[in-house]
């Protein structure tokens, strides 16, 4: 039966066939491996569609195999083949200038979206080629078998169950990408579309994730009293090298109704030479993070660690350990307190990206005020959002100002130790009222000479109340 069924297809059938297994192989390699390789940019356009429309083309393909004289159901296998493609083909330029450019923000894997990218391009093409070679030998058998002859149930049931799974694949196949759309946009509303342009649109040409410096054999005292150390800065003011890591921390302790906050910072640059500053205590050295013992692999030098060394008491070694989330790296330090005390500190850090934006989580909150009333704001997260998308809370919540635009209200605010205590805005008119917080981040790498805001880069962000009268 088989044989006969297959006695008169042309070459043009059993391509479609591959086709339909390569899309399937296509879908599960995607499926196993995209998660983590995306990108940045990828979140906004459901990313996941793309091993559904394959899974979705590979199901009709499979009808089509079945009912060959129907040429139009291999069409809409083409198209959700090509619905796959589209959607590939708006994440590649990323990818494409990041390599260009040598600067790869969009983070995710070149490699694997390249790999994605040809074989749905080769699946798209081949799938329109066989298109016009036809599925026959002879085009006059395909119109015999097209007919439904009266009476032949078989046939019927046949093609009605062929159509039945068609229609099936192609709504399951659009209602599941609708979802992920919907599911999608809810990740992390956050991020929105105005920050994700100030990230693109951000001159910045560094990528600190290829920096390797290598341990080395020995540091001795004519390392530490060279003049290259002696000119690091302690601050992020330097424009002769690029910022690789940067590291911050915060100490928090309160005595007899006194609280108050201590900070430290670390800059790691990619010339090896690392400063900062722990309290009153001014720290310079160097960095690597390939290990002469395990930082090597097939004779290339790899990153095994994070480590920085100095001849500076109680700072000769300090050891990072990896960490999750926004900061990749965290290490204990010790602390000198100003009264003479000592304590530890627990360091986080980061690659270096440059700051593009501030954003405002409301953790939630009902955005709903009474004219008059003090409206509680000071559990709002105010956060900066890094070039790579990747963000946190402002370290020193007490550099945020916050303003109610218009003059239609009025920020209270206490503060202890560079931490707000309590923040509430009292609105003086109804209706829709915006917050605004403001933010000053220090950009690094721009000479103050060539930068007429010296440094300093002030973003904003605004969150919109309703503000109603008391009730009676």
């Amino acid at each position: 039966m088989i044989k006969k069924f297959l006695a008169n297809k042309s070459i043009g059938y059993f391509i479609a066939a591959g086709i339909g297994l390569l899309a399937l192989l296509t879908a599960i390699i995607f499926f196993a491996t995209y998660k983590g390789n995306m990108g940045n940019y990828a979140s906004g356009v459901a990313p996941e569609t793309i091993g559904i429309f394959l899974l979705a083309g590979f199901v009709v393909e499979c009808v089509f195999l079945f009912l060959p004289q129907y040429r139009f159901v291999h069409i809409i296998a083409l198209v959700m083949y090509g619905l796959a493609f589209y959607k590939e083909t708006i994440l590649m330029p990323d990818f494409v200038a990041g390599k260009v450019n040598n600067v790869e923000y969009n983070g995710g894997s070149f490699g694997l979206n390249l790999f994605y990218f040809i074989m749905l391009l080769v699946i798209v093409i081949a799938a329109v080629v066989v298109s016009f070679l036809g599925f026959y030998k002879d085009e006059e058998e395909m119109k015999k078998e097209m007919g439904i002859e009266k009476g032949n149930v078989k046939q019927i049931v046949k093609v009605s169950a062929g159509a039945a799974v068609v229609l099936v694949a192609v709504l399951v196949g659009s209602l599941v990408a609708k979802s992920m759309y919907k599911s999608d946009a809810n990740v992390d509303p956050l991020i929105t579309a105005e920050i994700r342009k100030a990230a693109k649109d951000y001159d910045y040409d560094f990528d600190p994730t290829s920096v390797i410096v290598k341990e080395k054999e020995e540091y001795t005292n004519d390392d530490f009293n060279s003049d290259e150390l002696k000119a690091i800065p302690y601050d992020a003011k330097r424009d002769d090298a690029n910022l690789v890591y940067y590291f911050e921390g915060a100490y928090a302790e309160g005595y007899q109704g006194d609280y108050g906050q201590t900070y430290a910072e670390l800059f790691l640059w990619d010339d090896g030479f690392f400063g900062g500053t722990a309290s009153d205590r001014n720290i310079r050295g160097y960095w690597f993070n390939s290990s002469l013992e395990e930082g090597t692999k097939n004779g290339k030098d790899i990153k095994d660690c994070l480590r920085m060394v100095t001849n500076i008491s109680r700072y000769e070694s300090i050891i990072c350990q990896e960490a999750k989330g926004f900061y990749q790296w965290q290490a204990y330090m010790y602390l000198h307190m100003s009264w003479g005390g000592d304590r530890s500190i627990i360091m986080n850090g980061c690659y270096y990206y440059p700051d593009v934006a501030l954003l405002i989580d409301t953790v939630g909150s009902e955005l709903k005020a009474v004219k008059g009333e003090e409206f509680d704001i000071s559990f709002w997260q105010p956060s900066r959002v890094l070039k790579n998308l990747s963000y946190t809370s402002v370290l020193k919540g007490a550099d945020v100002k916050w303003s109610v635009e218009d003059n239609a209200g009025a920020v209270t605010r206490t503060e202890s130790g560079g931490l707000i205590e309590e923040l509430y805005v009292t609105f003086s008119e109804t209706g829709t009222q915006t917050i605004t917080a403001s933010w000053t981040a220090t950009k690094v790498g721009i000479p103050a000479e060539d930068d007429p805001d010296k440094g300093k880069i002030t973003f904003t962000a605004s969150v919109e109340v309703t503000v109603v009268e008391p009730e009676e």
